[in-house]
């Protein structure tokens, strides 16, 4: 890669998505709840908070490239940030800049919502992506599981920043809207973290050269094959409960269409990843995963 066109780290496309998750959760939540006044997103503090989130996102990505040159230069070296003195030394004024950016971004909205303590969840998010990428991605599981939470929280932020949902038991709409969006949350959680493992598995060798301690290293890939299986069966039974309580309440139609468009998705994306043998097929399943999390989103509209 040409060292003028190292910014493409910032993988664009993730963060559109980034982007995108947070708008189609917003717009859910005005479809569902028209008339009642928001104190925090029914301005531009809503862009502001994506804004926000998207350029803490950005720099994540910038200093995990910043700690892995070496793995990526092995895994995939097309990609890896060239390991220049030049280079390192703007990936990290860049990911500074990102970062006191995307938190003064959501000084506005944590006023307007009447509380300041909520930049901790910014600042929070900064200081997690630093220790994933300097620490907790060689180690087994936790890194895997701080990326899948921080997944999960930036889709909790349009509810967490809103006054209207401190107390959603008050109003039983407020309520609805409130646990759909804590039910795509948790899915998030579950299908990032299994994308997480899917990816270890995938940079099984140049983690192994380096040193790294990843649980398809700990465990071997079989093993943790099984395991990403077992959370697939828990995402299975989550969307099963959702269909089944939707079907139940006269959302036959619904419920059918989250069987098709994730549930037998997911079954048969669970089934053939224990056929996977080379790191193009593991690869090729995690990118599976997040068309299943685009129809998360499409099924949200459903509950």
């Amino acid at each position: 890669m040409k060292h003028e066109t190292w910014l493409v780290n910032l993988r664009p496309k993730n963060l559109l998505m980034v982007a995108l998750t947070q708008a189609v959760c917003w717009s859910y939540l005005r479809w569902r709840l028209p008339v009642v006044d928001f104190r925090v997103l029914n301005s531009g503090n809503l862009a502001l908070l994506v804004f926000s989130t998207v350029c803490i996102t950005a720099a994540g990505y910038l200093i995990n490239d910043f700690y892995d040159t070496a793995i990526d230069a092995r895994n995939k070296p097309e990609k890896a940030l060239p390991d220049t003195p030049e280079i390192r030394r703007k990936t990290l004024l860049f990911y500074g800049l990102l970062n006191a950016v995307g938190v003064l971004a959501a000084v506005p909205p944590a006023l307007a919502a009447g509380k300041v303590s909520l930049l901790m969840i910014q600042a929070g998010t900064v200081g997690l992506l630093w220790a994933y990428s300097a620490f907790w991605k060689r180690m087994p599981v936790i890194g895997n599981v701080v990326v899948a939470a921080l997944t999960a929280l930036s889709i909790l932020l349009v509810v967490l920043y809103e006054p209207l949902f401190w107390n959603p038991g008050n109003s039983p709409q407020i309520f609805r809207a409130h646990d759909a969006i804590l039910g795509l949350s948790g899915f998030a959680f579950l299908l990032t973290w299994m994308r997480e493992m899917v990816k270890d598995i995938e940079d099984l060798e140049g983690d192994r050269a380096e040193g790294c301690r990843t649980l398809p290293i700990v465990w071997g890939v079989r093993k943790t094959v099984l395991f990403v299986a077992l959370l697939s069966v828990f995402s299975l039974l989550f969307l099963g409960v959702i269909s089944g309580n939707m079907a139940l309440n006269n959302g036959f139609p619904a419920a059918l269409l989250i069987l098709f468009l994730i549930f037998l998705p997911l079954v048969v994306w669970t089934i053939t990843l224990s056929r996977q043998k080379t790191p193009a097929g593991f690869h090729r399943h995690s990118n599976l995963l997040k068309l299943l999390m685009l129809g998360g989103l499409v099924c949200l509209w459903l509950v």
